[in-house]
């Protein structure tokens, strides 16, 4: 359900879904990351950056992730070397 909200722009919506569905598995990496991904679409670098880490806490080797945190630093937060 939440892809769905996000494939039509209700990014909030589909942080709501994806935080029910980590109501029921804390450990959903999924759900961790597209609501990071929804974060951003919302420029919510904060909450993006903390969903994220939760994602590289569950898995520190997950590529999307890594990837996805150094747009955060990078973009989000301008900062260059956080972003390594």
């Amino acid at each position: 359900m939440g892809n769905d909200y996000m494939s039509h722009g209700e990014y909030q919506k589909a942080i709501d879904c994806y935080n029910e569905a980590l109501q029921i598995d804390p450990y959903n990496r999924d759900a961790w990351f597209y609501a990071a991904k929804a974060y951003e679409c919302l420029s919510d670098w904060d909450h993006e950056r903390d969903y994220c880490d939760r994602v590289l806490e569950i898995n520190s080797n997950d590529v999307d992730a890594l990837l996805l945190r150094g747009t955060i630093f990078s973009v989000g937060f301008g900062d260059s070397h956080g972003a390594n």
